[in-house]
């Protein structure tokens, strides 16, 4: 809901990118807004922040990294002291934090999160722990804002009469022809005799890889491409419709296919998915370890068919009480 009573909010929306586009959503339909900053428009971002009665939000994603580039880094991070220097507070709402290379990067982040009036965080690893203890930074240990979604009404059944099995895969460049030829390899072997494989892209960058992938297995799959929030909870319940388990590396990936009751693998090309996974103790593999790729055969395939679905639900809704906990403390912030 807007209102000029309410928060700035600033976040990587309008990229194309579903998982962005439901911590959006979500935000939406729990903060009180005045304004959501563009990124294209960065004089009226600045001006919105000058307007706004009740604060800078920086909502969900891990916006402090410059994995992407510098240059985003130090985008959000002039916004944010922008804020702090007219006396608007800067509160970073189920954050993530990293990876940042280098140590101009880990001074621009720290300077940040020593600004902010409240600072609540989701999944993470032992080295982002480890640098906001070195900060100072008193944190919530929150989780993704986007469990706080509603689960899905049951799924419907397969028109297939096998199983599915969903793969998400994202541009990494440790994501190479030779490892594509290998999960390939994994899933004509091992997938493929006993469930329909299914591509769901996030963002259009995905969808190219996915079809890389289906060009190199024996027989090609479908693929979905779900950019945008509203037509994803429109159509989840169709594209959820009879898969058990399924493969993702995108972060939302495994989020999304964890809230629709599905057991997920992880392919981890970063730390807040090694840490999701660990959480929820989910198999994954490190793509920084090169012999990761001899961990895609059955045995992994077994571990994860024998993995509790009731334990991970369970795990699940307190993920979901969590992010729920971080809008309702926010929205009640003074």
């Amino acid at each position: 809901m807007q209102t000029e009573e309410g928060y700035t909010l600033c976040g990587y929306y309008g990229a194309d990118n579903l998982g962005d586009e439901l911590l959006l959503l979500v935000c939406q339909g729990n903060l009180s807004l005045s304004a959501i900053l563009d990124r294209k428009a960065i004089w009226e971002s600045l001006f919105s922040i000058l307007q706004t009665k009740r604060g800078l939000v920086f909502g969900g994603g891990s916006l402090f990294q410059n994995s992407t580039s510098l240059a985003s880094l130090l985008y959000y991070a002039g916004l944010a002291h922008w804020a702090f220097f007219w006396g608007k507070p800067v509160h970073l709402l189920c954050q993530g934090l990293g990876p940042l290379e280098g140590s101009l990067a880990k001074i621009i982040a720290a300077s940040v999160f020593q600004l902010a009036s409240t600072a609540s965080m989701r999944e993470l690893g032992a080295t982002e722990i480890a640098l906001l203890a070195a900060w100072g930074i008193d944190y919530t240990a929150d989780a993704d804002l986007v469990w706080a979604l509603e689960s899905p009404a049951a799924s419907l059944p397969s028109i297939s009469t096998r199983p599915v099995f969903l793969i998400n895969l994202r541009p990494a460049k440790q994501l190479t022809q030779s490892a594509l030829q290998q999960i390939a390899c994994f899933l004509d072997t091992e997938i493929a005799p006993h469930y329909t494989i299914k591509g769901f892209a996030l963002e259009s960058s995905d969808q190219q890889l996915l079809s890389e992938l289906a060009s190199l297995c024996a027989e090609s799959f479908a693929i979905e491409n779900i950019y945008n929030s509203e037509t994803f909870l429109r159509e989840r319940e169709r594209l959820f419709a009879g898969v058990t388990h399924g493969l993702a590396m995108r972060f939302h990936g495994l989020v999304t296919m964890i809230g629709a009751g599905i057991v997920p693998l992880g392919l981890s090309y970063d730390p807040k998915v090694s840490a999701l996974c660990l959480s929820a103790q989910l198999p994954c593999l490190e793509l920084s370890n090169p012999a990761c790729w001899d961990q895609l055969n059955a045995q992994t395939l077994q571990q994860l068919q024998d993995l509790d679905k009731t334990k991970l639900s369970n795990w699940r809704q307190e993920q979901a009480k969590k992010a729920q906990r971080a809008l309702k403390s926010l929205s009640e912030h003074q």
